[in-house]
């Protein structure tokens, strides 16, 4: 009988094992798609809210996949991405350029590298991109009384006065129910938000912890309110005409926006609103601590940088008219 067998020496026998285990510097990310690490990494965020998981799912589907998905890891170069980014702001908005860069590529790589999945960040130099915030500018006294004016007959007009006289959020009164309302007290508890995405309307927790909170409203709207909750018969602060249910967000911005043209009000929107109860709050005295537990911020530096406008004061008008008082005698006339 024929003897087969191989005989090796005690190095063939180590070469061979050590040629079937893979280098040791083989990492995880050698043989990942960005793609498929992408999508499990976006998935185990559950923390996110619907509208945010939405609009970064889209992100990921419509611009890196297409760009990056089948591509290992490891094979990213920062000259890739910064190639990516360069030819995304082209036609991207410097905001969705923001969160895409910050929100999803480099924290997806941080991630990765914290995992063992590649050794050094491609994604860690790509320039921080700066996007300028556009906040809402507040009204001048003829244009607020304008738009109060033109919305005052429709059934909804109130939200108006609601909205600056409380400093809520739009997503936050389209919330309320008449639970919320403390007609006594003249408080309205802010507990949640309606919010709509591409698919649907849907109440969520408010935007952050300092968000839950009693706001206290003027009691010129006690009257306003309860006609309201008698008038409609409903559970919610604001309505539908014919039916029990909640007025869905982007038609309370499609009313606005028409009471907003009808008023010839231009860069105009329910959260102007808000920048105008910060605004003529702290105009009127209101201590910036007040303010912002009224509209539930979790620090001054928001008010400050985002919402505090400066507008021409009653006591600037008042100046100005006594010092033309004082020089209309007193200039020379050519």
């Amino acid at each position: 009988m024929k003897d087969n067998s191989i005989t090796l020496t005690q190095q063939q026998l180590a070469e061979l094992i050590a040629g079937l285990k893979p280098p040791a510097d083989v990492l995880k990310g050698d043989t990942m798609p960005y793609g498929s690490y992408l999508l499990k990494w976006f998935f185990n965020h559950t923390e996110w809210t619907p509208k945010t998981k939405e609009t970064y799912k889209g992100m990921i589907d419509n611009h890196i996949i297409p760009r990056f998905g089948d591509v290992m890891m490891s094979d990213i170069t920062f000259e890739d991405l910064e190639d990516f980014m360069h030819e995304k702001g082209e036609t991207l908005s410097p905001a969705t350029m923001e969160k895409m860069q910050s929100c999803i590529i480099k924290a997806s790589f941080r991630d990765a590298m914290r995992q063992h999945y590649i050794k050094e960040n491609p994604a860690e130099y790509l320039r921080p991109l700066r996007v300028h915030n556009k906040t809402k500018r507040a009204l001048k006294d003829e244009e607020l009384n304008d738009l109060i004016r033109v919305s005052h007959s429709h059934r909804l007009g109130y939200t108006v006065p609601l909205l600056l006289g409380t400093g809520m959020r739009r997503a936050e009164m389209l919330a309320l129910t008449w639970e919320d309302v403390d007609f006594a007290t003249c408080t309205i508890y802010v507990n949640k938000d309606y919010v709509s995405t591409a698919h649907e309307s849907l109440i969520r927790e408010t935007k952050n912890e300092g968000s839950v909170r009693a706001v206290s409203f003027p009691s010129y709207l006690v009257e306003t309110l309860r006609h309201v909750k008698e008038r409609d018969n409903h559970s919610f602060v604001v309505s539908q005409a014919k039916q029990d249910k909640r007025i869905e967000p982007h038609n309370y911005n499609r009313l606005f926006r028409s009471w907003c043209k009808k008023a010839a009000l231009v860069d105009v929107s329910p959260h102007s609103m808000r920048v105008m109860y910060c605004t003529i709050a702290n105009e009127l005295g209101v201590s910036l601590d007040t303010i912002r537990r009224q509209v539930g911020h979790s620090s001054e530096r928001m008010l400050i940088t985002h919402y505090l406008k400066q507008r021409t004061n009653q006591q600037q008008k008042d100046a100005a008219r006594l010092m033309s008082d004082f020089m209309i005698h007193r200039l020379i006339v050519a």
